[in-house]
């Protein structure tokens, strides 16, 4: 497959960069609904003791988007095992992560059987109020997955690469995304109206994941 489209950076970043973690994010439709696909980059540059907990100074970049409607989960888990091993990650530790609400086990399996054991968290999107581990993934109260993207947005810490494939689909999301308080006091989280919201969810994932304190990684060796 050609690759040649996709902005990851391949050049030198120079001697302070300390560490650069991959995160592919895959929010999987029902049906005929879109599956929104994300590559996020956590880079941490800096020398010595710097940063939140001496781990450096971290950057998080967005170096691809992708969606796809009407395609069998088997293509989804094709597709995510080739980003995986696409050339412009292969020296660097990736972690995969999907949303596992709707489908529950089957696509877990299903992506356990292509080879993916360290490098593998399903998060199940939850109200609660705490994230949890339990049966084999993640439960996240949607509040913390979008609050940890408007975090990154905000501060100028989520950086979009130039030119990248269907930005204009997640800022487009991201503006018609909306926070309601129910007279329960519970809060809900959604596109407006009927709009998607597949495309800011991925990213959402990813951006919770790479802002935990640690995270599960693998690489070709330990998929």
């Amino acid at each position: 497959m050609d690759y040649s489209h996709i902005p990851f950076p391949t050049e030198d970043m120079g001697p302070h960069i300390q560490q650069r973690h991959f995160f592919i994010s895959a929010d999987l439709g029902q049906s005929n609904d879109y599956t929104a696909i994300s590559v996020l980059e956590r880079i941490t540059t800096g020398e010595g003791w710097l940063g939140y907990r001496g781990n450096g100074l971290r950057e998080h970049h967005l170096r691809h988007l992708e969606r796809h409607r009407g395609v069998s989960y088997v293509d989804i888990a094709d597709r995510l095992t080739e980003l995986f091993h696409a050339p412009q990650l292969e020296d660097h530790d990736r972690a995969l992560i999907f949303d596992r609400t709707g489908l529950g086990s089957p696509f877990h399996d299903m992506l356990l059987a292509s080879g993916f054991r360290a490098a593998l968290t399903g998060i199940t999107i939850t109200g609660g109020d705490v994230p949890t581990f339990n049966n084999r993934a993640w439960h996240v109260p949607k509040r913390d997955l979008v609050s940890s993207l408007q975090l990154l947005l905000q501060s100028g810490n989520l950086k979009i690469a130039r030119g990248l494939q269907d930005a204009d689909v997640f800022l487009d999301e991201m503006a018609a995304f909306r926070t309601k308080i129910t007279a329960s006091a519970h809060d809900l989280y959604g596109a407006k109206g009927t709009g998607h919201d597949d495309v800011v969810l991925s990213v959402a994932m990813a951006c919770w994941a790479a802002t935990q304190r640690k995270w599960r990684f693998g690489n070709v060796d330990n998929m």
